[in-house]
């Protein structure tokens, strides 16, 4: 009895000293990322976390219309975006929006989390780098 109380307190106190030590080099989020996914019986990441975590929304400054020339996603995109469980689909083509889908959250003016937008946005972007000269190739050491 002795040394299975003695495993369980090295065992905790071990968790705790980590967890601790988590929290003081700034990686709090880990723990926390832990209990909010693994301990809720998720694997990954979903749009339903904004009710887990602090969100902010960013405000741009000055709201800038584009020009809109949408056309109408087929039955066949609509059911795989679906299918994907997709929440906003946009195309933009030029200086244009040309195709425009928001899922089961609704309105363009939902709140979500940013996951794969943010990943799409930094990918035009390297897009634009190499478009512009600015770096010469996906191989640059960032």
């Amino acid at each position: 009895m002795k040394k299975a109380l003695k495993i369980a307190l090295i065992t905790f106190g071990s968790i705790a000293i980590l967890i601790g030590l988590l929290y003081v080099t700034g990686n709090g989020y880990l723990p926390r990322g832990i209990y909010c996914t693994y301990l809720h019986g998720k694997s990954k990441p979903d749009i339903d976390d904004l009710q887990l975590f602090h969100t902010r929304k960013i405000n741009s400054g000055v709201a800038v219309n584009l020009p809109t020339k949408l056309n109408v996603l087929s039955n066949e995109n609509v059911a795989f975006l679906n299918s994907t469980e997709s929440e906003a689909f946009l195309v933009f083509k030029n200086d244009s929006l040309v195709s425009e889908w928001y899922g089961s959250y609704g309105a363009d003016s939902a709140h979500w989390n940013s996951f794969s937008m943010s990943k799409s946005a930094i990918s035009l972007l390297i897009g634009c780098a190499l478009q512009d000269g600015k770096i010469s190739s996906l191989q640059d050491p960032i």
